[in-house]
């Protein structure tokens, strides 16, 4: 059971190039601080897009990391500036520092992804890292974001790779939330469960099948897999609350930042790799399908692609068995077969 849910960020837009966002946006932005990294603000000229608005528009240069420090930096400015509104732009730690500084400075949120690999946009939780990059914990929010602007003229100039990548970790959430989709199948009663279980199953159902052609240049599959990436994995995480919690994909996610080499993948890539070795120790046949599935779209399906050597493997199984533990999942992961499968699939 769980005590609350986040259905949704309050607006949810598509945009293309040459709308006028005062048109579609509903928040009135006096004093809007833009919150990314330099060389992105400045290819898209993000700050130009809110001109209609007669705003002061204020911009902060992200810093790299989701870390505690630095969001109270941006809240800092935010609240010496009387900002009203942030609006983050870019990948996924720029959407939960700014969440977070948000929250802390009593603003408005508006999310506008730059990557279509990011459900940061959409969830009422900020990722907390060290300014290393380091996982720290998870920063339950009290609310999604205000808006969610889904902008294709930026999201469609993004690389293959982070539609991959965001899919990868699509899927992750849907093994983990396996439990819940099988009780929903069975005839469990409550809609945020069934609605969740559905969402998950047909998303699931399609990047089955369209997850190998995203380096094909359809512009509709790309888009869909945005959508699912971004909206419907957010939708799940907010309707379905703890039913729908993390599980060894991420805690392996998680504990991979550790290892500076490791860092220099996606944490979608990241969470494939989880999501593999939770499959090979719940259910092989199902394994060697996903390895074949996440292959085939160039994603990580070995651990030695991270960087990691055999004798690190102690290191990290402890580090994933410490993440299970800290989330309070009931769960209880074996070592020795975590060792095992660590080992079998460097």
């Amino acid at each position: 059971m769980f005590s609350e849910i986040y259905p949704s960020a309050s607006r949810y837009i598509e945009v293309d190039k040459g709308t006028d966002l005062r048109s579609v946006i509903n928040i009135e932005l006096k004093k809007n601080l833009i919150v990314g990294e330099e060389w992105l603000i400045s290819r898209y000229r993000i700050d130009t897009l809110f001109d209609s608005f007669n705003s002061e528009n204020y911009i902060y240069y992200f810093k790299g990391e989701c870390a505690q420090e630095f969001n109270e930096d941006i809240a800092r400015f935010a609240a010496d500036k009387k900002i009203a509104v942030i609006t983050a732009f870019g990948g996924g730690k720029v959407m939960d520092a700014s969440k977070h500084a948000a929250e802390i400075a009593g603003c408005s949120i508006i999310t506008y992804p730059s990557s279509p690999a990011t459900c940061a946009s959409f969830t009422p939780v900020s990722v907390m890292y060290t300014k290393e990059g380091i996982f720290e914990r998870y920063n339950y929010l009290s609310k999604s974001p205000d808006c969610l602007i889904m902008d294709w003229n930026i999201l469609l100039d993004c690389p293959v790779r982070y539609y991959a990548s965001g899919a990868g970790d699509s899927i992750a959430k849907y093994y983990e939330s396996l439990p819940a989709v099988k009780a929903a199948a069975a005839g469990a009663e409550g809609l945020f469960l069934k609605v969740p279980a559905y969402i998950l199953e047909e998303s699931m159902r399609y990047l089955r099948y369209n997850l190998p052609r995203t380096g094909s240049g359809d512009m509709d599959i790309l888009k869909h897999i945005a959508r699912i990436n971004i909206f419907f994995s957010g939708l799940v995480s907010g309707l379905g609350g703890e039913n729908f919690g993390t599980g060894i994909p991420h805690f392996t996610a998680n504990a991979l930042t550790a290892y500076k080499k490791a860092r220099e993948k996606l944490h979608g890539e990241a969470a494939v790799f989880g999501t593999l070795l939770e499959r090979y120790l719940e259910n092989e046949d199902d394994y060697r399908s996903l390895a074949q599935l996440m292959g085939a779209a160039c994603l990580p399906c070995r651990l030695s692609a991270f960087g990691i050597t055999e004798a690190e493997i102690d290191a990290l199984a402890q580090k994933i068995i410490k993440g299970n533990e800290d989330e309070g999942n009931t769960a209880v992961i074996d070592p020795k077969a975590l060792r095992f499968a660590l080992g079998d699939l460097l």
